[in-house]
C-alpha cells in the first residue's frame, strides 16, 4: 500500500533553510554592529585620553603665560585705560572673556580666565556672613530676607560645635528626621559642595552648566592661604551682582550689556556704563585681580573631550611653590 506524503509536511525542507538563513544573517548584522561599536567605543575613549592630556597642557601653559603677564604688566585692574587697550599684544587678564587656542598641537581648545575670588563665602565659623550683607537689601517680612535668614541660619547650625536650634535652622535631630545621618559637621566648611548637603540650600545656589558650584568660592585646601577678599566684578554673575547691588531690571539689563561690549571689544565699563555705575559697584566688588586664578579649558568642542578647571595662586618664584586649590575634570 501506498502512503502519501500529508499536505501539512510539503515545503518544510524550504521553511528551514528560510529559518537557518536568517538567523545567519541576523548573527551576522549583530557582529556587524558589535565590531562598530566596538571601533566607536575605542575611538571616544582614545579622544578623551588625548583631550584630557591637551587640557593638562593648556593648564600648564596658562599658568605660566598668566605669571609672565602679571610680571610685564604689575598694575593688574582689569578695566585697563585707553592706552593699555591700544596694545596688540595678547593679554591674560582674569576677566571671564571666552579664548581660542585656535592651534594647540592640532587642535583648536577654548578657555576662561577667571578670578577666584568671586561667590558667596562661606569658609571659616560664620558661613552666614555674606546671607546678612543680602538680607540687609531686603524688606524685613519678606518672603526673600525669611528664606535667606532660614538658609544663614541652617549654615551656622552646619558649622557650630553647640547643638540649640537657631529658628528654622537644623541640628542632629532634625537631619535625622530628614534620613541624613553623620550630620551636621559641627565644624567650619571643608568643601563648598557640602552646602548641597542642607535642605533649603538650593532656593540660593544652584549647580552651573558644567555642573559646578561656581556660585560660592572655592574654600582653600588645609595648609593653603585662605581665598579673601572683596569678589571680582568680572568674575561675578550678572545675578549676584544686581541683588547684591540693589540692581533695577534696567540696571541689570545696561550691565549684561555692558559685559558684553567689554569681552567682545574690550569697552571699559567705565564708557558702557552711565556716569556714577561703576561706582556703585565698586562699593561691594574690586576690579583688581587678587592673584587668585581658575582657568576653565574646553577641549569638546569638535570632538568627544572634556573640560578642566584648575585654581591656583599665581606668584613669582620658584615653581614649586605653586599651589593648586582646585583640579578638576568634568
Amino acid at each position: 500500500m501506498r502512503y502519501r506524503r500529508k499536505k501539512s509536511e510539503r515545503g518544510i525542507a524550504l521553511v528551514t533553510t528560510l529559518g537557518i538563513l536568517a538567523a545567519v544573517s541576523l548573527l551576522a548584522a549583530s557582529a556587524v554592529v558589535l565590531s562598530q561599536y566596538a571601533e566607536k567605543d575605542s575611538y571616544t575613549f582614545s579622544s578623551f585620553t588625548r583631550s584630557t592630556y591637551i587640557a593638562e597642557g593648556v593648564a600648564n601653559r596658562l599658568y605660566w603665560l598668566i605669571l609672565n603677564d602679571r610680571q610685564k604688566y604689575p598694575q593688574r585692574n582689569i578695566d585697563v585705560s585707553d592706552d593699555a587697550l591700544q596694545e596688540e599684544e595678547e593679554r591674560y587678564l582674569a576677566d571671564g572673556t571666552p579664548r581660542i587656542f585656535e592651534n594647540y598641537y592640532g587642535e583648536k581648545v577654548k578657555y576662561e580666565i577667571r578670578d577666584a575670588v568671586g561667590g558667596m563665602d562661606v569658609s571659616g565659623s560664620m558661613p552666614q556672613r555674606d546671607l546678612i550683607a543680602l538680607m540687609g537689601n531686603l524688606e524685613k517680612d519678606s518672603v526673600e530676607r525669611q528664606k535667606l535668614e532660614m538658609i544663614g541660619n541652617r549654615l551656622q547650625d552646619y558649622v557650630d560645635g553647640d547643638d540649640l536650634v537657631k529658628l528654622h535652622g537644623m541640628e542632629r535631630n532634625e537631619y535625622l528626621q530628614a534620613n541624613l545621618i553623620n550630620l551636621p559637621r559641627n565644624r567650619p566648611f571643608q568643601y563648598r559642595e557640602e552646602m548641597l548637603l542642607i535642605p533649603g540650600i538650593r532656593d540660593i545656589c544652584q549647580p552651573d552648566d558644567s555642573g559646578r558650584l561656581s556660585s560660592i568660592r572655592l574654600i582653600a585646601p588645609k595648609g593653603l592661604q585662605p581665598i579673601g577678599g572683596r569678589p571680582n566684578l568680572y568674575s561675578s554673575s550678572v545675578s549676584q551682582i544686581a541683588s547684591r547691588c540693589r540692581l533695577t531690571d534696567m540696571e541689570t539689563a545696561e550691565l549684561k550689556q555692558a559685559f558684553a561690549e567689554w569681552n567682545k571689544s574690550k569697552t571699559p565699563l567705565k564708557k558702557s556704563l552711565p556716569p556714577g555705575f561703576l561706582k556703585r559697584l565698586e562699593m561691594y566688588y574690586g576690579t583688581s585681580e587678587s592673584g587668585f586664578y581658575t582657568v576653565l579649558i574646553d577641549t569638546s568642542s569638535e570632538q568627544p573631550g572634556v573640560r578642566l578647571a584648575v585654581t591656583f595662586r599665581s606668584q613669582f618664584g620658584n615653581s614649586s611653590q605653586l599651589e593648586f586649590y582646585e583640579y578638576m575634570f568634568y
